[in-house]
């Protein structure tokens, strides 16, 4: 009894049946695995929202964070409470938290925020964190506390003036420091870097640092208004649908 095979031309169309096949569920995959910029991005933000609550309430960090900046103003107003401006530091809190760089009765705002939220994120000790004058031509008159986190991001916390305003600026640097590019129109269309700022107090006009984080630029926006997107190419980018592109992003 003869064996039988198959013909040259059968096992072609196996073959290129096979082929198709495995092109199918190469391009179905590739469509399914979510954009890393996106997923970088969520947790980036979702870890700075975390943290950011986690400050205001905490009472032993932060015991006047929710108290008035003024014994003259208004109780209860939220304009004139200090918030995340609550610059004080004791010897208790300094036995209990090593972490913290400035002295006691000698802090500002800025250094115990930056203290406290890259221990928060990454708890090293201080000689492993970087403090630099700024980083990066967006930066100016800067102080930064600079971190790697284990995942490979890399933050910069810095402290800057804007418009007459002080801000908290994060910026997370998704691949690596020096890595990846920020929001441009032109050149950058599906960024790796982001920043997130919270507002301190106006120059002119005392304000409350709330702990409200503004991103700053219109994929980081369609990133939070569209969480069920999760491929850069799908986000819709006319102004009349997507708010975030009508918005002007210009500091």
């Amino acid at each position: 009894m003869k064996n039988k095979a198959f013909t040259m031309s059968e096992a072609l169309i196996v073959l290129s049946v096979v082929s198709v096949l495995a092109a199918l569920s190469v391009t179905a995959v590739s469509n399914a695995k979510p954009d890393e910029s996106i997923i970088m991005f969520r947790k980036a933000y979702s870890m700075t929202t975390r943290i950011v609550n986690e400050m205001l309430n905490d009472k032993e960090l932060y015991p006047y964070a929710n108290e008035p900046d003024d014994e003259e103003s208004a109780l209860g107003s939220a304009y004139n409470m200090l918030g995340l401006g609550d610059s004080t530091v004791t010897a208790t809190m300094k036995t209990n938290h090593p972490y913290l760089t400035c002295s006691v009765d000698d802090c500002d705002y800025y250094t115990k925020f930056a203290d406290i939220f890259v221990h928060k994120a990454n708890p090293l000790t201080v000689e492993q964190v970087q403090t630099s004058s700024g980083h990066g031509s967006m930066l100016s008159s800067s102080t930064c506390n600079n971190m790697t986190t284990p995942d490979g991001m890399f933050w910069s916390i810095c402290s800057r003036a804007r418009n007459l305003h002080v801000w908290i600026t994060i910026s997370v640097y998704t691949k690596g420091e020096n890595a990846g590019c920020f929001y441009n129109a032109t050149n950058c269309k599906v960024p790796t870097n982001f920043k997130f700022q919270l507002l301190h107090t106006s120059l002119t006009t005392p304000a409350p640092f709330d702990g409200s984080i503004e991103i700053s630029d219109p994929m980081a926006c369609s990133y939070l208004r569209y969480p069920k997107i999760t491929k850069a190419n799908k986000i819709p980018t006319d102004s009349n649908v997507n708010s975030c592109f009508a918005k002007n992003w210009s500091e």
